[in-house]
């Protein structure tokens, strides 16, 4: 399973049955998202899929918060739905980008980017990278 990055205002995902030499039409899938990286990875413990991506309202693209908020949620049956939706960080007031997971035994995580302090623009002169170390319980509460 492959989640991909467009522009059109959702997730799309595709499959490839044979170890990813061919994929299947990308289709939309009911997350909305902004066009930037996500990260999917297998919990260890469980084997469920934990996304982590910008996750994006028409409220929030009306005005111009698109990466604002950092969602997780859960698959507990290969992405065919997902639950227990939370915000990692839901702070409007900075963008949050680049996220990339991995597991520590029982604890996920979590680096990504942080920015947006002078109000302007986000570059890479206004972002630093943050640290969230959650313990993989956390995502199913």
């Amino acid at each position: 399973m492959m989640y991909g990055r467009v522009n059109l205002g959702r997730i799309y995902e595709s499959y490839s049955d044979d170890r990813g030499e061919t994929w299947t039409e990308a289709i939309p899938t009911n997350l909305a998202a902004y066009p930037c990286p996500r990260n999917l990875k297998r919990i260890p413990k469980t084997g469920d899929l934990l996304l982590i991506w910008n996750q994006l309202s028409r409220w929030e693209a009306m005005h111009g918060l698109f990466r604002h908020r950092l969602t997780c949620a859960i698959s507990r049956d290969e992405g065919k739905t997902w639950s227990n939706f939370k915000d990692i960080e839901p702070d409007l007031s900075l963008s949050y980008m680049y996220p990339a997971l991995t597991f520590d035994g029982d604890t996920a995580l979590v680096l990504y980017s942080e920015g947006g302090y002078d109000g302007g623009p986000v570059t890479w002169n206004n972002t630093s990278l943050k640290l969230a170390r959650v313990p993989y319980q956390w995502f199913y509460e």
